[in-house]
Order: structure tokens, then C-alpha cells, then sequence
């Protein structure tokens, strides 16, 4: 799912998950696409997920402004480690209870 639509769609909730939540911006993202908090077990992944992705952009900040400028909407500049929640948003985006209904 690296196709520019689909990162773009993972920046834009990225966004809102910050946006709307910045104490809790993971917990944000799963009320907003799966209508649930995530389990522990989820927070310790993707948590780890977030922190991995925010030290590989502080070393290459390159790499997270290519993928910040990936698609025809502006990125909101102002908002903190944007590139990482991007890539947590992806993941939220795939997960199969987001994609499919039970």
C-alpha cells in the first residue's frame, strides 16, 4: 500500500490522530477507523512501531520529508513527528478488522 492515494490517506489521519488526540494519538486512531481502544498488547507494538519510525526520521529527516510531500494535499508542518504517525496510520489503515467488516 505504498501507492501516493493511499500514503496520502495514511498522512491525512496521521493528522487528525495528532490533531484531535495529541496526548493519545494511537488510541485516537483506533476510535476513529475500528470504533475500540487498543489492547495493550497493540499499544507495546505499535508503540515500539512509532519509536522506530521517529528515531529512522530524526536520523534521515530526508526520508520524512519525501514522504510527507507524497500527494496533492499540503502536510500540517506544525504537527510533531508526522511522518512517524503516517507510517503507524498505514499500518492501522491494513489492519484486516479496518478493511473488512465482520
Amino acid at each position: 500500500m505504498n501507492d501516493v492515494t493511499y500514503v496520502e490517506a495514511a498522512r491525512k489521519l496521521a493528522e487528525r490522530m495528532v490533531r484531535e488526540n495529541s496526548a493519545d494519538p494511537l488510541g485516537q486512531g483506533f476510535r476513529l477507523l475500528l470504533a475500540r481502544t487498543p489492547t495493550t498488547k497493540e499499544r507495546e507494538i505499535l508503540g515500539r512501531t512509532f519509536g522506530q519510525y521517529q528515531k529512522r526520521y530524526q536520523e534521515r529527516p530526508a526520508d520524512a520529508e519525501q514522504l510527507l510531500k507524497q500527494g496533492d494535499s499540503v502536510a500540517d508542518r506544525s504537527l510533531p513527528d508526522l511522518a512517524a504517525w503516517t507510517n503507524v496510520a498505514s499500518i492501522l489503515l491494513n489492519l484486516d478488522e479496518a478493511v473488512t467488516k465482520p
